[in-house]
């Protein structure tokens, strides 16, 4: 399995977006032969793995927007781990927003 970096400079989810101060880098792993991608970042603690590179960058997104929507917005960051985890998002994030139809 190729092992590249996936770095994302933003953040797309459920109509909102994050933007970063710096590019967020991921552990990529694709597959040659099916195809299947795992994304992994230990700082965020995200591990996801999925058919396909589009559907693993797509659920990466989803994964930070829960840490955002559930640790940083819903203050449900209550053990030590989801506050680490809360605290390097939230010193990342350059600006949030709902996006435009």
């Amino acid at each position: 399995m190729a092992q590249n970096v996936m770095r994302l400079q933003n953040c797309v989810w459920g109509g909102r977006r994050l933007c970063f101060t710096r590019p967020i880098d991921f552990i990529l792993k694709v597959n040659p032969f099916s195809g299947e991608a795992i994304v992994e970042n230990s700082d965020l603690d995200i591990y996801v793995h999925a058919e396909t590179y589009d559907d693993a960058a797509r659920q990466t997104e989803q994964e930070i927007g829960y840490i955002w929507d559930e640790y940083i917005l819903g203050q449900k960051a209550v053990d030590p781990p989801s506050r680490e985890i809360a605290s390097s998002l939230a010193k990342i994030v350059a600006s949030y927003g709902e996006l435009r139809t």
